[in-house]
């Protein structure tokens, strides 16, 4: 403090000198003085360059002092304990010599400067003051970190050991950190905790708990990579620091690279906060813009774009710059950045970063302007028409105007949507367009307007007359030449047509009509249109001829009678004759104003005839006359003999063909009916009677009549069947007995055989004067009887026969099931029956049934049983029906099943589960045909579909598949249904899918007893952890306040294990250990024996130590120091005694003779041994003659337990113990004038 005073009296005598202030401040920083925690080790590497780096939690001032060292303890207890620290390795010394203050979270790194030859050891921050050898104290190049079996680092302040080299030093100072790694061939993962250490292992000094990191195995570097920013407070990275799970490290060969920057790593404090955001910007297109924010507690700023695919950093580069700064500028913005956004990323010296709203860019399009044309031609004196549009759309346009070439009128400056001038003259104007959208103005377009002239046009006839039919023939010429003519045509005065519009340099168009018809034509030159001029089109008419009749069909020898006329009327004819089918006579070429010429033959002939008028001849028409022939008549037969009530068929053809017919009748003998006067193709008429009558036949074709012809048709009558019997009933086999006759008498007969109703067989076809055929079956056939007379047949007759059949079963009665109590019947229906007998089998055979109480109609075709019992199922039933033919008829048997209600024979029970687990309920019962499972939610039962969790919830067994919580307590049950009511319901079964169980822990250790380890006062107990299962969780957490391999110190220890599973259920399992101390205290020191003259003797009272407590020392015989010694031996024995009662002995001799000049002297060459001994004490003198011994053995009082005279010549004299306690005695040795005294242990 002395010094620092002088420092500041400078420091005000020198206030000027800037220079000396800095050094005079240095100066006066004492170093920081650190505790446990404060620094931490991030990062090690014992792969060549051995090294590693640590971390100040707290400032570091100028001149602090960090020793470090690879030295290890030999227990577990404070480090400065005696004895405790073995001290045969290096250390490395460093100072912050910068003249500064080393801020908090500084990783500083020391390591070999060099990995092939480390010839010293470096630091990227500060300065190594020196590397020594702790064994000696001689200077070393760096720290070797053993890369195979691991080694450890602790960093401290203060002196550390002696530099002796000894295993058993005694450390001073301050440990601030302790690191220990495996190694790569090492697989401890955690430090030592038994047994002796070695230059790779060390315990882990009690005051370092909280201020260490152990890592293995198998590991030969390392490195935290785990957070260095984001936490607001140190603490918070000491943390992150202290979990192995934050590091990342190699193995075998690897190498970590400490880091070597000497910036500040772990940053800590309060995140920046944006406090003025972005605005949104909207520019035109090529333009520049910026975004700013501000932002407190800010060391960073990093732009972002998000382009549509989320926000990216920027880089500067066009168009963005200052992109780490709080303004971003765009320059030139297209329309590409249209729409982006941006935001900016602010860090600080600790996390979260602060991220601004995102803002938007509007990139205002310039517009492109369109004109439609983009450039025109017009005529003068017309307007222009240009569409102006803009992409984008919505644009202003303004234009000028200036004429180009030639001259133009009309033309001026203006704005709009559209440019509509009317232009005169000959020459091209420019206009020129400047479009504006948003107050962006576009690229300005010219648009070339050409102006052209208008041509006058000239026709060559300016007028024509010409027939109907002919064409036009008008040049078409125009000034300027080169023009284009385009016309309308239009009729003036009558009726004109061929003519329509078109274009060309001449009109020739075919007229037709009669009238005058107007050409205007309008010439075109370079689009423009000149005056139209008109071209009048004289047409006169073509005459049209017409002939009446137009056409004529007469009989061959008839005239034509045609009469001719023509519109226009006036006009003259001429005519030509050719025939055009067949052959016709009697024409020929003629004019004239009618056609009349008799013609003969059989074909066509074409009268052409053509009008004329004022010299246009019309067109042409033709007259076709049709002459006709006369027709034959052929009738096939020409003749015909047919049975009465038949009809003729006589066809009737004609030549030529085509011809049709009329007829009449008349009977020429004997009586027939039936004929009359008609016409067609055919004679088909039923005739009857007995005679001949004539048909006279007349053929007519094109109107034209032939010579009548006469067909003779002669009648026969046809007979009359007579059958006996007329019907008749005969049995199934029996035969038909039916005589057949007729009238008139002669005839033969032909039957044909129908069944009309039922099942008849035996029936054929046949013929004669007898019908005897045997039938079968049940029904009527219909024999149908047809005479034939002079191969006339007679009218059928029909005799019908019934077929009657023995009894038949159509019906066969059905099984019947039914339960106890309830009435059935069997029913037959059968055909041909008189009577039924129901019969019933009860396993006897079948007997008849009467009616009783059980049974009724019996004897019909219905049997009814009431209240049917048990009893009857089983019983078989059939029916025998009889009718009037016989054999009888049976019916199929049938079997009567009498069912009972289903009874539940197994009841479902409760089921408890755990919670997604599944579970079954089941049921047993009797009669059952079906199952209902029902659930009860609180709210009475309702069915259960099978759906998930439920599955069989129609069957004997109901599922339930990964059964939730929710369904706790639900009750089930089952409703059995049966052929029978009623249903059974069983009882309800309760699923509990709470977990109330506890895990069960197996295994927990029997309490444990151990003493305590030396030079500790505890011991590392280890055991067999539990274990534990659970009838729900996988998941179990077993927690407790110790594990195996902890140390415990002496006295009784509870360790509880505590098992908890998801549900909240909990065991426990708990031993005691008991750690007892064992170990005597320790006699530090105790006063050698002493021989003196008797008188006062002043002695240094024995100290004792002990590894757990405070020893309490007694002396318990002999005499205290500075009293009076008698002559004699005096044994003097202390005792030391800790808490837990053990005890430590010690003791020497005091031998006090009177003062003489024959004093005893001190026996040297005697050797005693063994010492603890149980049956022989060997006395080995060093001698080679005879020599006399006197041996006393005296107990801690000072009373001879044994005296012998004893003489030695070279063997050893042997003294006989076995008979003496076990306990501390005092050996005492004479001869003539020496003796020695040693303390021995019986045991």
């Amino acid at each position: 403090m002395k010094k620092c005073y002088t420092c500041m009296r400078a420091l005000q005598i020198i206030l000027m000198v800037p220079f000396f202030i800095v050094l005079a401040s240095a100066a006066c920083f004492a170093q920081t003085t650190l505790i446990a925690g404060d620094i931490s080790i991030v990062g090690f590497n014992a792969n060549s360059p051995d090294g590693f780096s640590f971390v100040n939690w707290v400032d570091l001032s100028p001149n602090t002092v960090i020793k470090f060292t690879d030295n290890g303890f030999n227990s577990s207890l404070v480090s400065n304990t005696v004895l405790n620290y073995r001290e045969q390795e290096q250390y490395v010394v460093w100072t912050n010599n910068t003249g500064n203050i080393i801020p908090a979270g500084t990783i500083i790194t020391i390591q070999a400067n060099s990995a092939t030859a480390p010839t010293a050891t470096v630091t990227n921050i500060g300065t190594i003051t020196s590397v020594t050898n702790s064994s000696n104290g001689s200077a070393a190049s760096n720290m070797s970190l053993t890369n195979t079996s691991g080694d450890q680092i602790f960093a401290f302040q203060g002196t550390g050991g002696p530099s002796t080299g000894s295993t058993t030093a005694t450390f001073s100072g301050t440990l601030l950190f302790g690191f220990n790694y495996s190694g790569s061939s090492g697989t401890a993962t955690t430090w030592q905790a038994l047994g002796a250490i070695n230059g790779s292992t060390s315990y882990l000094p009690l005051e370092l708990i909280a201020s260490q990191i152990a890592i293995g195995p198998n590991v030969v570097g390392g490195q935290y990579t785990g957070p260095t920013t984001g936490q607001l407070s140190l603490a918070a990275y000491k943390l992150l620091v202290a979990n192995t799970a934050n590091w990342t490290t190699v193995g075998t060969t690897g190498t970590v690279i400490l880091p070597t920057s000497t910036a500040v790593t772990f940053t800590a404090g309060t995140p920046p906060v944006i406090t003025s955001q972005p605005s949104n910007s909207s520019i035109c297109a090529g333009t520049n813009t910026t975004f700013s924010i501000t932002a407190s507690n800010a060391s960073t700023y990093q732009w972002q774009v998000n382009t549509g695919s989320g926000f990216v950093n920027l880089s500067n580069g066009a168009p963005y710059s200052g992109v780490n700064t709080a303004t971003l500028t765009i320059t030139g913005a297209t329309f590409a950045l249209n729409g982006y956004q941006y935001q900016a990323v602010v860090t600080g010296a600790s996390t979260p970063n602060a991220t601004s709203n995102a803002v938007t860019l509007t990139v205002k399009a310039l517009p492109a302007a369109t004109a439609t044309p983009t450039s025109a031609s017009v005529c003068s004196g017309t307007a222009t028409n240009i569409a102006l549009t803009s992409i984008p759309t919505g644009a202003t346009f303004a234009w000028t105007a200036a004429t180009a070439s030639g001259t133009v009128t009309g033309s001026s400056a203006g704005s709009g949507t559209s440019i509509a001038q009317t232009l005169s003259g000959n020459g091209v104007t420019n206009y020129t367009v400047t479009p504006t959208l948003n107050s962006c103005p576009g690229t300005p377009v010219t648009v070339a307007v050409t102006v052209n002239p208008n041509p006058a046009a000239t026709a060559t006839p300016t007028s024509a007359s010409i027939c109907s039919g002919s064409a036009t023939n008008i040049a078409l010429t125009s000034t300027p030449t080169g023009a284009t003519f385009a016309w309308i045509a239009a009729t003036a005065s009558g009726t004109v047509t061929g003519t329509s519009a078109s274009s060309g340099t001449s009109i020739a168009q075919t007229l037709s009509g009669n009238g005058v018809t107007n050409y205007t034509v309008t010439p075109t030159l370079n689009s423009c249109p000149g005056t139209p001029i008109t071209v009048a089109i004289t047409v006169k008419p073509a005459p049209t001829a017409t002939a009446t009749p137009a056409s004529a069909s007469i009989c061959s020898g008839s005239a034509t009678n045609i009469a001719l006329t023509s519109t226009p009327t006036g006009a003259t004819f001429a005519w030509t004759a050719a025939t055009a089918s067949g052959t016709v006579t009697g024409t020929s070429a003629s004019s004239g104003t009618s056609i009349a010429q008799t013609l003969s033959g059989n074909g066509v002939t074409n009268y052409s005839i053509t009008p004329t008028l004022n010299s246009c001849p019309g067109t042409p028409v033709t007259v076709a006359v049709t002459v006709n022939p006369n027709p034959t008549a052929t009738a096939t037969p020409t003749s015909a003999s047919i049975c009465s009530g038949s009809a003729t068929n006589i066809a009737l053809t004609s030549t030529p063909t085509g011809a049709s017919f009329a007829w009449t009748a008349a009977t020429a003998s004997g009586t027939v009916t039936g004929s009359s006067a008609g016409s067609g193709t055919s004679i088909a008429q039923t005739l009857s009677g007995n005679g001949v009558t004539n048909y006279t036949v007349t053929p007519t074709l094109n109107s034209c009549p032939g010579t009548p012809i006469t067909v003779a048709i002669t009648v026969k009558p046809a007979p009359t069947a007579t059958a006996t019997p007329a019907s008749a009933s005969v049995c199934s086999g029996t035969a038909t007995n039916i005589a057949l006759t007729s009238t008139p008498t002669g005839a033969t007969f032909a039957w044909t055989a129908a069944t009309t109703s039922g099942t008849v067989t035996g029936t054929s076809a046949g013929s004669g004067t007898s019908i005897a055929q045997t039938l079968s079956g049940n029904g009527v056939t219909n024999y149908t009887i047809t005479p034939t007379l002079n191969s006339c047949p007679g009218t059928p007759v029909t005799v019908s026969i019934t077929v009657n059949a023995n009894p038949v079963i159509t019906n066969q009665p059905s099984a019947s099931t039914i339960c106890t109590g309830a009435n059935t019947t069997f029913s037959v229906s059968a055909a041909n029956t008189t009577g039924y007998q129901w019969q019933v089998d009860a396993g006897a055979g079948f007997v008849n049934i009467t009616n009783d109480g059980t049974y009724s109609g019996a004897t019909t075709a219905v049997l009814t049983i009431t209240s049917a019992t048990a009893a009857l199922s089983s019983h078989v039933y059939r029916v025998n029906a009889t009718g009037g033919c016989t054999p009888a008829a049976v019916s199929n048997s049938v079997l009567l099943t009498v069912n009972t209600a289903p009874v539940i024979t197994d009841q479902p029970t409760d089921r408890s589960i755990c919670g997604g687990a599944d579970a079954t309920f089941s049921v047993s019962a009797t009669n059952a045909t079906g199952y209902q499972w029902q659930v009860d939610a609180g709210l009475g039962f309702v069915n259960i579909l099978n759906a998930a969790p439920y599955s069989g919830a129609t069957t004997a067994t109901l599922t339930i598949s990964s059964a939730t919580q929710a369904l706790n307590e639900y009750l089930y049950r089952a409703v059995v249904t049966g052929a029978c009511s009623p249903a059974a319901t069983s009882g309800s079964a309760l699923l509990s899918t709470a977990d109330n169980v506890n895990p069960i822990i197996t295994g927990c250790p029997a309490d444990i007893a151990v003493n305590v380890g030396s030079p500790n006062c505890s011991n590392i107990v280890t055991w067999t952890e539990p274990t534990v299962t659970d009838n729900c969780s996988s998941t179990i957490l077993l927690t407790s306040d110790h594990h195996s391999g902890d140390v415990f110190v002496a006295g009784n220890t509870v360790v509880t294990y505590i098992a908890k599973d998801l549900s909240g259920n909990e065991a426990t399992c708990s031993f005691t250990v008991t750690v007892t101390d064992v170990s005597m205290p320790v006699f530090t020191s105790c006063p050698e024996d002493a021989v003196i003259t008797a008188g006062e003797y002043i002695f240094t009272a024995p100290v004792a130590t002990d590894n757990c407590s405070i020893v309490t020392v007694e002396q318990t015989a002999g005499l205290a120091s500075g009293t009076i010694f008698p002559e004699g031996v005096t044994v003097q024995t202390f005792e030391a005694t800790d808490v837990s009662g053990n005890k430590a002995t010690c003791s020497f001799t005091v031998t006090a003779s009177v003062a003489t000049s024959a004093q005893m002297g001190k026996l040297n060459n005697v050797r005693v041994y063994p010492n603890p001994a149980s049956d022989v004490v060997y006395i080995s003198p060093n001698t080679s003659s005879a020599h006399e011994y006197v041996i006393l053995l005296q107990d801690i009082s000072g009373k001879v337990i044994l005296q012998q005279n004893l003489t030695a010549a070279q063997n050893d004299l042997r003294l006989d113990v076995k008979d003496v306690s076990k306990g501390i005695y005092f050996l005492v040795i004479r001869d003539a004038s020496n003796q020695k005294i040693e303390k021995i242990i019986i045991e």
